[in-house]
């Protein structure tokens, strides 16, 4: 049984502020706690155990151009969806993409909606907060991201990607549900890419959701290393 003043702290938990000044946040379902107990120190546990509460695993601070020199890695321009966010986060963690960068406007990938959606995987991939346009400027000396490592962007006028070259190493940017990626993020961006409709030059009226256009595209990607 959860007193009355741990179940207070656990709601106050929902909201952001509390979350980061803590440096904890709420997991629940059996599968997730469980995951996640696996690797990180819980600071409370349900008697069932269907809900948690996790110590945030420790980051280590990295430039994105660092890691995007010889691995593929993620960012999201404000994807405002949780479950979307969580989505990606678990989408990483099967693809084996070890960093995701998440920029402003993006929802709290430590929210409960996002922690679920996740399923566990928060251990597993290494996220990011930071300002993303700013992020993709920061090459060396007088360079840019963009001429260093490809950056790929997710648009309708894109080439299709699956007659475009790939290349293993480089960032992938995907951008809010409704307005797409930003035109600060889109200036950083070297290779817009497009995930068909089929049968190709059917019309159209929306575009994929963010996470299911996310597993397509690290889909191929990894398939083109086999």
């Amino acid at each position: 049984m959860i007193s009355k003043a741990k179940q207070k702290w656990i709601r106050s938990l929902e909201m952001k502020k509390f979350r980061d000044a803590e440096g904890v946040f709420v997991a629940e379902g059996r599968k997730s706690v469980d995951d996640l107990m696996a690797v990180l120190e819980p600071v409370f546990v349900s008697d069932d155990p269907v809900l948690a509460v996790f110590r945030k695993p420790e980051v280590e601070r990295v430039a994105l151009l660092d890691v995007a020199r010889t691995e593929l890695v993620v960012a999201l321009d404000g994807v405002q969806d949780p479950g979307n966010v969580g989505t990606i986060v678990r989408l990483c963690a099967w693809f084996g993409v070890r960093h995701l960068f998440v920029g402003a406007g993006c929802a709290d990938v430590y929210g409960p909606k996002a922690v679920q959606a996740s399923m566990g995987n928060l251990a597993h991939v290494q996220v990011h907060e930071c300002d993303l346009e700013q992020a993709l400027q920061q090459g060396s000396g007088e360079e840019s991201v963009g001429d260093v490592v490809p950056v790929y962007g997710t648009f309708l006028d894109g080439t299709d990607i699956y007659e475009k070259r790939l290349s293993a190493a480089g960032v992938l940017v995907f951008g809010s549900e409704g307005r797409g990626i930003s035109d600060a993020v889109a200036a950083g961006v070297t290779e817009r890419v497009l995930v068909p409709c089929f049968p190709k030059g059917k019309a159209v009226t929306d575009s994929l959701n963010v996470a299911m256009a996310a597993a397509v595209v690290l889909s191929e990607f990894r398939r083109r290393e086999r």
